[in-house]
């Protein structure tokens, strides 16, 4: 599999500007051999890591004391890794993930450190006969200096909405960074769902900053 990264090759060529770690396009191969056995993708990939929201306003994953916000794991991050994933029953998946540090180093406090890992677990059991979806997870990163911990609970109900919220934790080069997430959502129309999100964010480096946003 391969994708380009088209918004950001038009940001950084035409208006110079991009954020650090970010890349232009993934390509990975994926193995699945079916059944209760592990996948494994290799490449240049994204390692599986919390909730991966497409929205670059959002302070997870970032230091969100900056204006504009400054991400600590880029949008469209990759590096050149290995992932095992496994998903033998249908109500949990898991991933754990090596991967070179050569992005990464631009937007996070990693040192020297070649190499890091990532680890993640998702729970998603279903209760159908209500119509009720649920979700709860967490995932670690760590690379040289700098860890990343991230958790997530979620639940929704089949034409009524959703409700979502993440918390992470990220240590490296004297700075602490804390965000918590609160989304919700509301399927007006099939068509069209209304969505409502409260953030609040701390950072600790020779100091104390607080910052908080509502979307």
């Amino acid at each position: 599999q391969s994708q380009v990264n088209l918004a950001g090759l038009y940001a950084d060529q035409a208006m110079g500007r991009r954020y650090d770690g970010q890349s232009h396009w993934d390509a990975w191969a994926h193995w699945n051999p079916g059944g209760a056995l592990p996948s494994l993708r290799v490449g240049f990939l994204q390692p599986s890591v919390g909730l991966r929201h497409d929205d670059h306003t959002i302070f997870a994953r970032s230091d969100p004391r900056f204006a504009p916000k400054r991400p600590i794991l880029a949008p469209y991050w990759n590096e050149v890794g290995a992932e095992l994933g496994w998903s033998g029953v249908h109500w949990l998946d898991a991933q754990a993930a090596v991967f070179k540090t050569d992005h990464l180093r631009q937007s996070a406090p990693v040192g020297s450190a070649d190499l890091g890992f990532s680890a993640r677990v998702q729970f998603w059991p279903r209760f159908e006969d209500i119509g009720l979806n649920t979700l709860a997870g967490a995932s670690y990163l760590r690379a040289g200096d700098f860890q990343m911990l991230d958790g997530w609970l979620g639940l929704g109900k089949t034409y009524v909405g959703s409700l979502i919220a993440e918390v992470t934790r990220s240590t490296g080069g004297g700075r602490t960074n804390q965000t918590g997430t609160l989304i919700a959502a509301y399927p007006w129309q099939e068509w069209l769902t209304l969505e409502v999100r409260g953030e609040h964010g701390t950072t600790e480096e020779a100091g104390v900053s607080t910052t908080s946003q509502a979307v």
